[in-house]
């Protein structure tokens, strides 16, 4: 049961970062150069809320409450912020669209945080039950 929840987890974490890049080249200047060296800080930036659901997935112990949780943390980033990329570049598009890259991975990074709360909670409470 475990594994396939770390797989769902890992299917999110990977569906969220394909949808991030390809919203960036469809509305960003590919052709240029120069957009590369504007848009690599921005990718990473991006990415970055990704990236810390990954290290909270190797730390984690493993147990099926921390599991749980981190597929449902990696299920809200990723399919909320392709969610919010859409809404920003296809629903809604506005000339400040592009601002979403700049605030939506502090949102996402405030919810890798309380998810990693749960998963501090989860392990001391299950560490302390054993």
């Amino acid at each position: 049961m475990k594994r396939y929840i770390k797989i769902g987890s890992r299917f999110n974490l990977l569906s969220g970062i394909a949808a991030t890049i390809w919203f960036m080249l469809q509305n960003g200047n590919p052709d240029s150069f120069n957009w590369y060296l504007i848009a690599i800080p921005f990718l990473i930036w991006t990415l970055l809320p990704f990236t810390a659901v990954f290290l909270m997935m190797k730390k984690a112990r493993d147990v099926l409450q921390t599991s749980i949780t981190i597929f449902i943390v990696s299920a809200i980033i990723s399919f909320g912020g392709i969610w919010i990329l859409y809404d920003a570049f296809v629903l809604h598009l506005d000339p400040q669209s592009g601002l979403v890259f700049l605030i939506l991975p502090v949102l996402q990074l405030f919810l890798v945080g309380i998810g990693y709360a749960l998963n501090t909670f989860f392990e001391a409470v299950l560490l302390k039950r054993n």
